[in-house]
């Protein structure tokens, strides 16, 4: 159970620190009541994250590893360097989509997202057509809401 409250609390300090972004973007762009939000979500979830973490103030030390087989086992500081990296090892690699391993993003041990042959992160479930990836590597979205 312990490494679940890790996995958590390392979820949504991610969260924090991707609604800070957003919440940054908003304000620039004069989305007010989008940017209230964005910082509202990011208070709350370091709050959540902090309440879950160990209790000496120190926040959990999840590691983001990306596994692919074939390739050792890299840490990753988070979502677009395991997208960096699976790329350059595919470029590397001169291999097509159909021979290329898929890698998986592991949080803390655990397996939380895979990564497909063009980058992108997606949730561990099959895609569906309406899936929106977690990480796209194509650039930032280009809405702020």
């Amino acid at each position: 159970m312990p490494e679940q409250r890790v996995l958590l609390a390392a979820l949504l300090l991610d969260l924090q620190s991707d609604a800070r972004d957003r919440a940054a973007r908003s304000w620039a762009s004069r989305k007010t009541m989008i940017a209230a939000y964005w910082s509202a979500v990011a208070v709350y979830s370091g709050h959540l994250a902090r309440c879950l973490g160990e209790r000496r103030g120190r926040r959990p030390r999840a590691r983001f590893e990306l596994v692919q087989e074939g390739f050792p086992d890299l840490v990753v500081t988070g979502w677009e360097a395991a997208s960096t990296t699976y790329s350059v090892r595919r470029e590397e690699c001169g291999l097509g989509a159909r021979d290329f391993p898929r890698g998986t993003v592991k949080l803390g041990g655990i397996a939380i997202a895979h990564v497909s042959y063009n980058g992108r992160i997606w949730p561990r479930h099959e895609w569906e057509p309406n899936d929106m990836p977690i990480y796209d590597n194509r650039g930032p979205s280009r809405d702020c809401g």
